[in-house]
């Protein structure tokens, strides 16, 4: 089975969510309080646990919704914490995401803007 996330606008939500939570309380919480809507199709989000070990994507697609649970053994996912200090948005690729989700740090591509 192929997830395919590539031409999706991926959100990382840095925030810990309730993990008990399922795609229709996630998308909910998505759309009210980030302004994303992943029943679109055309918007993914990623949720993480307050102690980093599980990590929720949820998606949908022309035949339906998707909720992706993935739980680390050992590791955890990546802390973010020092990204709120650094900027605002991350732009990520689909490979950033599954690296994340393996336990990669995601990385923090410096931009400077002409402003």
């Amino acid at each position: 089975m192929m997830f395919d996330i590539g031409s999706r606008r991926i959100t990382l939500v840095l925030a810990p969510v309730d993990m008990r939570c399922g795609y229709a309380s996630l998308s909910r919480f998505a759309q009210a309080c980030l302004f994303i809507d992943p029943d679109t199709g055309r918007e993914v989000g990623i949720f993480v646990s307050k102690k980093r070990g599980i990590a929720k994507l949820i998606w949908s697609d022309e035949k339906g919704a998707w909720l992706l649970t993935r739980r680390l053994h050992k590791q955890k996912f990546a802390r973010f914490e020092q990204l709120l200090r650094t900027q605002e948005v991350l732009d990520l690729t689909p490979d950033d995401v599954w690296a994340f989700l393996n336990g990669s740090a995601v990385p923090v591509r410096a931009e400077k803007y002409g402003f």
